[in-house]
């Protein structure tokens, strides 16, 4: 599996990739902390699936957005931690900005 990985960050009101090459949830290795502004996880693959892995992530709080291509999928811990906004470019908007 193919697989890039990094935490999508709050700067200037939207979401950013911050890529972070330590971050491998499907080798099962310790996972490195998010930085403090860290909103969610994101992994880049070449397939749509989900790793045994993966469910580490949401273990942190964080939302996980896993994209291939121009496809994309998002694991919830529970609806008090959703993943409320939106691709605009390499960013994610708040939902409540397509208003």
């Amino acid at each position: 599996m193919v697989e890039s990985c990094g935490w999508l960050v709050e700067q200037d009101g939207a979401l950013v990739q911050q890529p972070d090459p330590l971050l491998k949830p499907s080798d099962l290795a310790p996972l490195p902390l998010p930085p403090p502004k860290a909103k969610a996880a994101y992994c880049k693959r070449d397939t749509l699936e989900y790793s045994d892995g993966d469910f580490r992530l949401i273990e942190l709080g964080l939302p996980f957005v896993l994209k291939s291509g121009d496809r994309e999928s998002v694991l919830e811990l529970s609806p008090s931690v959703l993943f409320d906004y939106y691709p605009e470019g390499d960013k994610y908007l708040p939902s409540n900005a397509q208003d």
